[in-house]
């Protein structure tokens, strides 16, 4: 519940992204926002942070992950994309079972939430995703997290990999890493 509204210095957010809806003039904020559980423990999941003016801030528990699902800790780095009249999150989610990250895809009606956990396998392993569109206008998602920055293709609704993922870039080449 919505106990009072936040000033900006205290929306608590990491690898952060802002996501502007035009069609209603509010601003929404999320990405690591379980700071009591971002090492470990079962994560409370991702929040998001809504605003009218970039002042004054709502809080709001977006996604919690299901009763008895592995993906259930240190939650990570989300993000959300309109896509038709509804949007998608997605974040990374660890599993203590698998001993790795995984990014999941959540859908919602409305940017805040709630999202609905859309399958019980991750997208692929890694964290900090991002999304972006080819020439082409097909998704991408994009990930960190191993060593490397890995892309693949997504289906039009974001609910699968279309074909093998491509390392672009291993940390070993990185220049001073």
């Amino acid at each position: 519940g919505l106990d009072r509204l936040l000033t900006l210095d205290e929306v608590q957010v990491s690898d952060h992204m802002v996501l502007t809806d035009v069609t209603t003039g509010r601003y929404h904020i999320t990405g690591t926002t379980d700071h009591e559980n971002v090492w470990e423990g079962q994560t409370q999941g991702f929040h998001v942070y809504t605003s009218r003016n970039l002042e004054k801030w709502e809080k709001n528990l977006a996604w919690t992950p299901p009763e008895g699902s592995e993906w259930n800790q240190r939650a990570w780095g989300a993000v959300i994309l309109p896509w038709h009249k509804q949007f998608v999150m997605l974040g990374a989610v660890y599993s203590a079972e698998r001993n790795h990250h995984g990014i999941l895809s959540m859908l919602a009606d409305t940017p805040e939430g709630p999202y609905v956990l859309r399958s019980g396998e991750p997208l692929m392993k890694g964290i900090d995703p991002a999304f972006v569109r080819d020439a082409d206008g097909t998704p991408w998602l994009v990930v960190g997290g191993r060593e490397a920055i890995v892309v693949a293709p997504l289906t039009e609704d974001m609910m699968q990999i279309t074909a093998p993922e491509i390392t672009l870039l291993h940390a070993s080449e990185v220049p001073g890493a």
